[in-house]
């Protein structure tokens, strides 16, 4: 008689598209957990480059699946339901995951086994791969994981491991999310009684890509209103609506116009102003309704200035 297999415990889904430059660390980070438990089924997204023959010759025999190009949360979907693992794990093609983080869920399952998410910490590194450093350092929510979530995005979707029924049962990503579909993600396993337990450790690398900053913003501008108002009532239930979508919107602008500003700090005064100016009115013809939030914020700015 052959002998038993062991049974899947996590799965690793990793969407690809033209990812021939960064997928063979993702696929090494996955093949240094060093189990049979783990399985790792890739989705080349309609790649024109060498993605799926550098996954075909890997090593650690992935499961591919190619198709037209659809992208990410599609991607996602489509493999969640051939999920063997009791865990997932979303791993994107330019992202690596820590060789102890098969061993962390498995002491995490026996002391938290109500969790159904168990997250943690996560590195970032440059483009190349160099410059390895910490992101960040998140906290744990799970005394009230719904109205913390409803704030802001407290995980990284590389550093969650997800009970697969769970994921299930909340029919996976949203797919009319342009960006921050993590986010829409956890906000509804919060509000369906899911469990969060926060590891204390770092078991992934971030690694941040170039990409165009106006695009990017908006991008991030039009997720965050359909976050906005696909849970309206969650936040309404709060009792607290406007303070936390103005934080929300705060968030966003404190962190991300700088790139749309560029590198203008080393510019005389005159030049940054003209910069940022045509900049924001760039952004504001794209979406009037920015325009009252950018008035808030030169108005706040002014007051203070005095």
């Amino acid at each position: 008689m052959a002998e038993t297999e062991q049974k899947i415990l996590l799965t690793v889904i990793t969407p690809a598209y033209n990812s021939e430059r960064t997928i063979g660390d993702t696929l090494d980070s996955v093949m240094a957990l060093g189990s049979d438990r783990v399985e790792h089924i890739v989705i080349d997204d309609g790649s024109s480059d060498r993605t799926a023959q550098i996954v075909e010759q890997h090593p650690s025999k992935p499961i591919l699946i190619k198709q037209e190009n659809r992208g990410m949360c599609p991607s996602r979907n489509r493999v969640i339901p051939m999920a063997k693992g009791d865990w997932i794990l979303f791993l994107d093609a330019d992202d690596m995951t820590a060789p102890n983080t098969l061993t962390l869920l498995e002491q995490a399952i026996e002391t938290h086994p109500e969790a159904d998410i168990h997250y943690g910490d996560f590195l970032a590194c440059d483009d190349d791969g160099s410059n390895v450093r910490p992101y960040g350092s998140l906290e744990d929510i799970s005394a009230n994981p719904l109205k913390a979530l409803l704030e802001r995005n407290r995980l990284g979707i590389l550093a969650a491991l997800c009970r697969t029924s769970k994921i299930r049962e909340v029919n996976g990503f949203d797919e009319g999310m342009p960006r921050s579909a993590d986010w829409d993600l956890w906000i509804r396993l919060a509000a369906a009684g899911g469990k969060f337990h926060y590891l204390g450790e770092t078991i992934a690398t971030y690694r941040l890509t170039e990409g165009s900053a106006s695009k990017q913003f908006m991008g991030m501008w039009r997720a965050l209103r359909l976050i906005q108002s696909n849970h309206r009532a969650l936040i309404e239930s709060t009792g607290d609506r406007k303070k936390i979508e103005r934080d929300h919107i705060e968030l966003l602008f404190a962190r991300d116009l700088r790139y749309v500003y560029g590198e203008d700090e080393g510019a005389s005064w005159i030049s940054r102003r003209i910069n940022r100016t045509t900049k924001v009115l760039q952004l504001c013809k794209k979406d009037p309704n920015l325009i009252p939030h950018f008035m808030r914020r030169t108005f706040r700015k002014l007051l203070h200035s005095k």
